[in-house]
């Protein structure tokens, strides 16, 4: 009787130790994840040319909107470039950065100083010290301590911090205050990205970029010639791979006209999980952003939700608005890179000539732009090569979501030049691109290219 007692006493104190060690854990858990967001959105608004009023617009939209939400972080930057007008509000130049949620007036007179990175994920903050010599390494080391995937700064005395700041300087660190205005795009958004990074823990990024683009051509050399295009900086495919390689979002948006093309998807398949993309033009008043922050379901913890979510918004913002264009919602990792071969395999072997005969009849973009006139829509291009390769069988599996008003635009266009006056100007940076080194001389756009070379 009595080892039986001391047996279930022991076992009653066994299980109510296990319970306290799982509470606790659960207590840890929590204590952790208190101070993080489900959701960090980081919008960089491009208002350094023809777009800053409409820039300018955004982020009253933006800082009234997200009045006193508090279940995500929002932090915004609006580049107003070299000299722009002087306004009652608006009275800086280059880029300001604002964190969201206490209103318009609170928030704009409060904008961020760069300082001390916060909370730096382990892996940034180990590759830099890493890089770093040893004296200032061993002091920035010094400042922080581990917390879960994450370092966080050491409080200490003003002093401290500046000494601190300026050993992450000589570590390599770019500060958003160290930048001049014209300091180029990449700088500037490769500066914002990492101070949202290296400041706001969560468990999701979205990297939202609102300006002038062009897919994988660069618009400031863009056929055409026109004035207010050669003002603004290009965003376009190259510049949003280099900001994204090693601080990687969750989701990259691309707020901009013409970036849905193979050619610019290819370029961004590390760039993000999920890649949002116009394929002609975007609204100029663009996505609509009281509308965005104001809906539900931006704290899923789910990415694909969260992108899905992001996608439906827009789809609404492109039916409002009536364009003839269309919006993609692309997961890079299912399929693009086996789906990029096999187009450009067929693309060597189009030769016949009734299949030569079919890309005489095809015809780009009816539109008045230059650049959209030299595409075609990626549908019927590939259509076209599967009769002629029967071998080629891959599917656009990383499609996963497509929003159109007009017929022929089903997502995403592909290179098809057709005017010999800008052919070269354009094939010069064509050939800088990692698509084409998939398929070099002998494959796309080989086969379009000969319908119009003399």
């Amino acid at each position: 009787m009595g080892c039986s007692r001391t047996r279930r006493l022991a076992t009653g104190i066994l299980i109510a130790t296990a319970l306290a060690a799982v509470a606790f854990l659960c207590w840890l858990f929590m204590s952790y994840c208190s101070g993080r967001a489900q959701t960090v959105f980081a919008v960089y608004l491009d208002g350094s040319g023809s777009l800053l009023e409409v820039q300018q617009r955004n982020l009253v939209e933006i800082l009234s909107a997200t009045e006193g939400r508090d279940d995500c972080e929002v932090i915004v930057c609006l580049d107003r470039g070299v000299n722009p007008p002087a306004m009652i509000a608006w009275q800086w130049a280059g880029c300001r950065v604002f964190r969201c949620g206490a209103g318009f007036s609170e928030t704009l007179a409060s904008p961020l100083q760069s300082g001390v990175p916060q909370s730096m994920p382990v892996d940034r903050f180990e590759k830099i010290c890493a890089d770093a010599d040893t004296a200032w390494r061993e002091l920035i080391q010094r400042s922080y301590r581990r917390q879960q995937d994450r370092y966080l700064a050491v409080a200490g005395t003003p002093e401290q911090a500046i000494m601190v700041q300026n050993a992450w300087r000589k570590a390599g660190y770019v500060f958003m205050d160290d930048l001049a205005p014209d300091a180029p795009a990449v700088a500037k958004m490769r500066a914002f990205f990492a101070h949202v990074r290296d400041n706001y823990a969560g468990t999701r990024y979205v990297w939202l970029i609102s300006g002038h683009g062009s897919g994988w051509f660069d618009a400031g050399d863009r056929p055409g010639d026109r004035a207010f295009v050669r003002a603004d900086l290009p965003l376009h495919a190259q510049i949003l791979r280099d900001v994204c390689t090693g601080n990687r979002p969750d989701i990259l948006y691309a707020d901009m006209c013409y970036m849905a093309q193979l050619e610019t998807i290819y370029e961004l398949r590390n760039a993000a999980d999920w890649l949002i993309l116009w394929q002609g033009v975007a609204p100029a008043q663009g996505h609509s952003f009281a509308g965005l922050f104001e809906r539900q379901g931006l704290v899923s913890p789910d990415a694909a939700v969260l992108a899905h979510n992001l996608c439906d918004h827009a789809a609404g913002v492109l039916k409002a608005s009536r364009l003839d264009s269309a919006l993609v919602l692309v997961r890079p990792a299912a399929g693009l890179v086996e789906y990029a071969d096999a187009f450009q395999q067929a693309a060597e072997r189009c030769d016949a000539p009734d299949v030569k005969a079919a890309l005489n009849r095809m015809k780009p973009f009816e539109t008045a732009d230059v650049f959209l006139s030299q595409h075609a829509d990626l549908a019927e291009v590939e259509q076209l090569l599967r009769d002629a390769d029967p071998g080629f069988r891959a599917q656009k599996n990383f499609v996963t979501g497509v929003y159109s008003n007009k017929a022929d635009m089903t997502g995403i266009s592909v290179y098809f030049p057709v005017e010999q006056l800008y052919t070269e100007k354009m094939l010069t940076q064509y050939r800088g691109l990692e698509f084409f080194t998939r398929g070099g001389e002998k494959g796309w756009p080989r086969p379009a290219l000969e319908r119009v070379r003399p």
